[in-house]
């Protein structure tokens, strides 16, 4: 039994060497209505299919978008990431290169944690911009 936690205890140290880095990206509705929001490949945490998350967003609310874990501090977006933010039939589509000049201008927060004995480094952002609302405030009155 003491082997078998000694080895636990080295697999725990030779794993935690390096860093983690975790990044939250989320979207926070600014728009004076509900959208819907699509995120493809937002994830390598969890499983995904090609579709990871849809929801419906009401005004002032916020979701997460894109969630990675990755070994370096630099954050990598798949090629065929996608953020679609839609309403009655209009939508705005964010591709790779979009949605990273979107969060250049975003918000971000850095917090530095540890768990059990690895180090972990949290990214943390909010795209919250009203050029992603897919009709104009002035024609949202027919809006539901």
């Amino acid at each position: 039994m003491n082997r078998l936690f000694l080895l636990f205890c080295l697999l725990m140290l030779a794993g935690c060497e390096q860093e983690t880095y975790w990044f939250y990206v989320s979207f926070r509705n600014v728009c004076a209505y509900p959208v819907h929001i699509t995120a493809y490949r937002n994830s390598n945490v969890f499983p995904s299919d090609e579709i990871l998350d849809r929801y419906l967003l009401e005004s002032n609310d916020s979701v997460t978008v894109f969630h990675r874990v990755e070994w370096s501090d630099e954050i990598h977006v798949p090629d065929d990431y996608k953020l679609e933010i839609s309403v009655n039939g209009k939508t705005i589509s964010l591709d790779k290169a979009q949605f990273l000049e979107v969060l250049k201008k975003s918000d971000y927060s850095r917090e530095k944690g540890a768990c059990i004995i690895c180090t972990s480094n949290r990214f943390s952002g909010t795209i919250s911009t009203p050029s992603l609302c897919p009709v104009a405030e002035e024609n949202a009155e027919n809006l539901q």
